[in-house]
């Protein structure tokens, strides 16, 4: 049987699915950050066809991770295989356009510190409306980024100030 993946590259890989008209990109603010302290992470979808290309205004993407031991993990969502969207529901992507939105990843319930790979994974469904332009459907993965989970930082709030004389302290 072979070895469970356990991230191990701090970063941008390089491993994106490759699709012949978006690419899905994920990328973070920071490549360090301590448990406990949100994570934000860029999803940018590009148009790298010589087309225009049709998606939702607000496209399904789902964030997903894997932790230092293996162990994945991502936030629950509903997957469609078809929707019924009006034009005002669409966003037209010349060739070379993106759009781009921002996803804040909670890390208070992360029970290990050491790198966690996180992606994104854009679905696109069918949509059912005769009267607006094709969508784009299919599933597409972004590449990977690989972020150093440390275990969080003790805060001066987090300690008991004792006033007086400390028999047991230094000099006693």
């Amino acid at each position: 049987m072979p070895e469970r993946y356990k991230p191990a590259t701090q970063g941008r890989l390089d491993n994106a699915e490759q699709d012949p008209a978006l690419e899905i990109a994920l990328k973070a603010d920071t490549p360090v950050i301590s448990i406990g302290e949100p994570l934000y992470l860029d999803v940018a979808i590009r148009n790298v066809s010589e087309e225009r290309v049709w998606l939702p205004r607000q496209p399904t993407v789902l964030v997903s991770w894997i932790y230092p031991n293996g162990v994945h993990d991502n936030f629950l969502k509903e997957i469609r295989e078809e929707e019924h969207l009006e034009r005002s529901e669409l966003v037209c992507l010349e060739p070379g356009q993106q759009i781009a939105q921002r996803v804040e990843i909670r890390t208070y319930y992360f029970d290990r510190p050491g790198i966690t790979e996180f992606r994104a994974r854009l679905y696109g469904a069918r949509n059912t409306n005769p009267k607006t332009a094709e969508t784009w459907t299919g599933r597409l993965q972004s590449n990977s980024f690989g972020v150093m989970v440390e275990r969080a930082k003790k805060k001066m709030s987090d300690y008991r100030i004792v006033t007086g004389a400390c028999p047991d302290g230094p000099g006693a």
